[in-house]
């Protein structure tokens, strides 16, 4: 471990920035737009290339063939047709290999297209507008998005649908009943999208206090639920889930 961090002069005072790129999309470098499907889509004159691995060195194969802005990369093992630029997954970018890596694509004016993007919140309760990671489908980071409302009014609006629809979180009205059973719980509730019946594991890890009197609750499938007020749930429902918070 010594010799990798003499290697790559990683020191105490070393910060994470100095370790990692962090590119951040912005209004000046970035667009979105969403397709008729409801598909997220990004337009970036940040072309981002796959991080090298700590410890690991780069393949430095002269004979890759270079892609240039407007030309539609050549077929092979890894990104422009080149040997993966490092060990890894094999397949020459930071992925988390649940598909293929995606093409690499150039608009016309020399800006890369990464097709379809997902957003995933870094803080879904505290700060749920600001640090979004912009991901490609195959798990390749692009970038972060410090505040969604540094875009313009329209681009606010295509992120915050986006967000909605992939954190929609149901709110609880009712809590019909909560059977502790070996650990977990199994919950029956009136939410404002009807009655919904989910599993807790370890209730004291997954009921979140945000404040006083909202709270949050997540199920054993990552699922999430709202209680805006406790205190304006009925005695019956509060007594079922006061042990809890």
């Amino acid at each position: 471990m010594n010799e990798m961090l003499n290697k790559n002069k990683i020191g105490d005072n070393t910060s994470f920035t100095d370790i990692v790129d962090i590119v951040y999309l912005t209004p000046e470098n970035s667009e979105f737009s969403v397709t008729k499907n409801g598909f997220l889509m990004l337009v970036s004159s940040e072309d981002v290339k796959p991080e090298r691995i700590l410890g690991q060195e780069e393949n430095s194969d002269d004979s890759a063939p270079s892609i240039k802005p407007g030309e539609a990369p050549p077929h092979g093992p890894g990104p422009g047709g080149a040997k993966p630029p490092f060990e890894g997954n094999g397949k020459g970018h930071r992925g988390h290999g649940r598909k293929p890596p995606a093409d690499i694509k150039y608009t016309a004016d020399g800006r890369r297209d990464y097709g379809r993007v997902l957003l995933h919140r870094a803080f879904p309760f505290d700060k749920p507008d600001n640090i979004i990671s912009v991901q490609q489908e195959d798990g390749f980071e692009i970038g972060i998005i410090r505040n969604i409302h540094d875009f313009d009014e329209k681009t606010v609006k295509i992120l915050e649908d986006n967000l909605e629809k992939k954190y929609y979180v149901p709110e609880i009205i009712k809590i019909i009943s909560a059977k502790d059973k070996f650990g977990f719980v199994y919950f029956k509730c009136d939410t404002d999208s009807g009655i919904c019946e989910f599993v807790v594991r370890n209730p004291f890890g997954s009921i979140i206090r945000i404040d006083e009197n909202h709270i949050f609750i997540i199920d054993i499938d990552g699922n999430r639920y709202s209680i805006k007020d406790l205190s304006k749930l009925d005695k019956k429902s509060y007594r079922k889930i006061e042990l809890y918070v």
